[in-house]
């Protein structure tokens, strides 16, 4: 999945944005790497806030 989405943006921004392929490249690794990191904050957040009784009631 990553794949195709590392190949969607390396062509797609710099499309969008008007800019050269080298530039496009980097904005598009950019932008993944700041979905990923803010996917794994928001796991941690989840993780943190479950263990704090934030969470679902399961009727356990």
């Amino acid at each position: 999945m990553w794949v195709y989405l590392i190949e969607i943006a390396r062509r797609g921004v710099p499309a969008l944005l008007d800019t050269t392929p080298q530039q496009g490249m980097l904005m598009a690794s950019l932008v993944i790497a700041i979905v990923r990191v803010a996917a794994v904050t928001l796991l941690g957040v989840t993780v943190v806030l479950w263990t704090h009784g934030f969470g679902p009631s399961l009727g356990l």
